[in-house]
């Protein structure tokens, strides 16, 4: 199953990993770095004449500027929805972060840092992993079995290695130590 964008941002319900989690958070900090820029620019060009001042101008891009900062909110509470059911615990445990200093920093800790269940919880099966491990292993990013991918041949990681660099060659049965080192004259 591939994780939809839209999904990932914007939906409450299912469970994400550790590292959706961080991807979606990445996307989120990008769209507010977006933001600030476009209201600084926004600004400056007021300021330099470039604009012509008024009132109009101003309220729009307040109007935009707090309509896409409410989206990148709900983005915010959708990522920790899922983050925290994966957990096994439900959104309102994000009120912690109301708590001065200790709040965010246990919110790091809990949502970025810990792994979730290991196993079906009350919100769902255990999440599909992003990117699977490149060796023969048909185990996930989360350390649980799954499924084989059907496009990827069976076959074993020395026969893939000795398609690619050719047989292997045979090693001295006695190692002969001399002065030098290993292999010495």
């Amino acid at each position: 199953m591939i994780v939809s964008v839209a999904w990932l941002l914007f939906g409450f319900r299912g469970r994400i990993g550790r590292l959706a989690y961080w991807l979606g958070g990445l996307a989120q900090l990008f769209g507010w770095y977006v933001l600030v820029v476009s209201v600084i620019a926004f600004v400056e060009a007021t300021d330099a004449g470039m604009i012509v001042h008024g009132p109009g101008g101003l309220t729009i891009v307040l109007v935009i500027g707090s309509l896409f900062a409410v989206v990148l909110v709900v983005v915010n509470f959708a990522l920790c929805a899922k983050r925290f059911h994966d957990r096994d615990h439900s959104l309102w445990r994000f009120l912690i972060v109301l708590v001065p200093i200790a709040g965010p920093t246990w919110l790091l800790i809990e949502l970025g840092c810990l792994p979730g269940t290991s196993s079906t919880n009350r919100y769902g099966p255990v999440p599909e992993p992003l990117f699977r491990h490149s060796s023969g292993d048909d185990r996930g990013w989360h350390g649980q079995r799954t499924a084989p991918d059907p496009y990827v041949p069976s076959a074993s990681s020395s026969e893939v290695v000795e398609r690619l660099t050719g047989p292997a060659r045979t090693v001295p049965s006695r190692l002969q130590f001399g002065r030098r080192g290993l292999g010495g004259r």
